[in-house]
C-alpha cells in the first residue's frame, strides 16, 4: 500500500470515528433532552388534571349554593371565569351562606335573565369545565437542538411535541377554544359582599329580635318616647339612626346588585312617626297645652316660628338618616328623602301664604300686619341684626329690579 493510499484510508477511519463519536453526543443529548421533556410534560398534565379537578368542585359548590349549574357559570363568568376567581367566589359565597343562611344569595344577585336563558339553554357540569377549566398552550420552543456534523448537515431541532407528544398526550379538552360559550347569555353584575355583608349580619339580627324593620323601628320608637332618661333617650334615638343607615346601605348594595331601585325597608307609617316626633321636639316651644284637655294649640303669632322649627327638624331628620354608599358618596333612605322633599315644600307653600297675607294687610293698612320694607337686601339684613323687626316679620325688598320677600322668624329667614 503506497503512502498517498494509506493516508486517505487512515483519514477515513478518522472521520468515520469522529462521525460516530458525534452521532453518539447528539444521540445522549436527544437522550437527556427526552427525559427532562417527558418529565415536563407529564408534570403539566398533572397540573391541568389538578387545576379541573378543583375548578369542577368549586363550581359544582357554587351551583349549589345559587340553586343552578347557569347560575353558577354567570357567577364564575362574572370574576373572570379564571381558576383563583373561582375559587375565591366559592370561598366567599360559602362564608356568606354559613353566616347569613340560604336566602342571601338572592339578596346579592338577581338571577332573572340568567333563568330565563337557561330555561331555552341548559347548562351541564361539563359545559362549565369546557368553558372554565384549564387551558394547555403548546410550547413551541426547541428543545432540542443538534450539534455538531449534525448541524453541519442541515438535521432540525425538536420540540416537546416532537420529541415525547406520543408518550404523554394532552387532551383535547385542554386545547379547546371556548371563550365564546354561553356568550349570549345575559350578564350577572358583580356583587358588593363588603357592605352587603355588614348590612345583612345587621338585618339578621333585627329581624330575629323584632320581626321585620318597621317592627324595629315602631318598638324603638315608643321606647323613646315614653323614658324620660336623657341618656337612654340618646341611647334609643342612635340605636334607630343605626339601624336606618345599616338598612339603607343594605337595600343599596342589593339594588346594585340586581340593577333595580333602591327601595325603603320601612312602611311609610313608621317614618311618619320619626318625622312626627322630631317636628313636636322642635315645635314645642311654640304650644302650650290644656291642663283639662290635655291638648295642645299653637301659640298665638308663633307661625313663622313653627314653620322655621319644621325646616330645622328636616334639616335634623336628612344629617341623622343620611349614610355612604360603597363609593363615599351620600346615601338616604328613599322613603325619607321623598318625605323630606314633600315637607319642605308644604313649608315652602305654608310660607308663600303667610308672605302674601300680610302683604295683603299692609296694603289695606292693617294695624295688625307684621309688614317691612328694606331698600335692598342688605338694608334687610343689616336691620334683622340691629333687631329692628319682631319674629313673624314680612320684609320686602328690591333685588336687581324684582320685588322678593322674606319672613324673619326670629332665628332665621324663610
Amino acid at each position: 500500500m503506497g503512502f498517498g493510499t494509506g493516508f486517505v484510508t487512515g483519514l477515513a477511519s478518522s472521520f468515520d470515528k469522529m462521525l460516530q463519536l458525534d452521532m453518539q453526543r447528539n444521540f445522549d443529548k436527544m437522550s437527556r433532552a427526552e427525559d427532562y421533556a417527558l418529565r415536563m410534560r407529564e408534570a403539566r398534565k398533572g397540573r391541568l388534571t389538578k387545576d379541573e379537578g378543583e375548578i369542577k368542585d368549586a363550581l359544582k359548590e357554587i351551583a349549589a349554593i345559587s340553586g343552578s349549574n347557569a347560575r353558577a357559570e354567570a357567577i364564575a363568568d362574572s370574576v373572570g371565569g379564571t381558576k383563583d376567581g373561582i375559587l375565591r367566589i366559592r370561598d366567599t359565597l360559602r362564608e356568606n351562606q354559613e353566616t347569613l343562611g340560604k336566602g342571601f344569595i338572592s339578596k346579592v344577585y338577581d338571577f332573572t335573565e340568567v333563568d330565563k336563558y337557561a330555561a331555552d339553554n341548559p347548562i351541564e357540569t361539563a359545559d362549565m369545565i369546557r368553558k372554565f377549566g384549564p387551558k394547555y398552550v403548546e410550547d413551541t420552543q426547541v428543545s432540542y437542538q443538534p450539534t455538531g456534523f449534525q448541524k453541519i448537515f442541515g438535521k432540525k431541532g425538536k420540540t416537546e411535541q416532537e420529541l415525547v407528544g406520543d408518550l404523554v398526550e394532552i387532551p383535547e379538552r385542554y386545547r379547546e377554544e371556548t371563550d365564546q360559550l354561553f356568550a349570549d347569555r345575559p350578564d350577572l353584575g358583580e356583587a358588593n359582599f363588603g357592605m352587603m355583608v355588614k348590612a345583612m349580619k345587621f338585618e339578621a339580627e333585627m329581624e330575629k329580635k323584632y320581626g321585620s324593620p318597621t317592627a324595629a323601628l315602631t318598638d324603638l320608637t315608643q321606647k323613646m318616647n315614653m323614658t324620660d332618661d336623657p341618656a337612654e333617650k340618646g341611647n334609643l334615638k342612635g340605636q334607630i339612626d343605626s339601624m336606618f343607615k345599616l338598612y339603607t346601605q343594605l337595600e343599596k348594595a342589593q339594588a346594585d346588585a340586581t340593577g333595580s331601585e333602591v327601595k325603603s325597608a320601612f312602611s311609610k307609617p313608621s317614618i311618619d312617626s320619626v318625622f312626627k316626633n322630631t317636628e313636636d321636639r322642635y315645635t314645642k316651644p311654640y304650644y302650650e297645652v290644656d291642663l283639662e284637655t290635655g291638648l295642645s294649640a299653637a301659640l298665638e303669632g308663633t307661625q313663622a316660628q313653627r314653620m322655621r322649627s319644621k325646616k330645622d327638624a328636616y334639616i335634623e331628620i336628612r344629617n341623622r338618616f343620611t349614610t355612604e354608599d360603597s363609593n363615599g358618596n351620600p346615601l338616604i333612605d328613599p322613603q325619607v328623602n321623598s318625605m323630606l322633599i314633600d315637607r319642605n315644600k308644604q313649608v315652602d307653600k305654608e310660607a308663600a301664604q303667610y308672605k302674601n297675607v300680610e302683604l295683603s294687610k299692609f296694603q289695606n293698612n292693617d294695624a295688625t300686619a307684621k309688614f317691612a320694607e328694606a331698600a335692598s337686601k342688605q338694608e334687610a339684613m343689616q336691620n334683622i341684626k340691629d333687631n329692628k323687626y319682631p319674629a313673624g316679620t314680612v320684609i320686602s325688598f328690591k333685588e336687581n329690579n324684582v320685588t322678593k320677600m322674606i319672613i324673619w322668624t326670629g332665628t332665621g329667614v324663610l
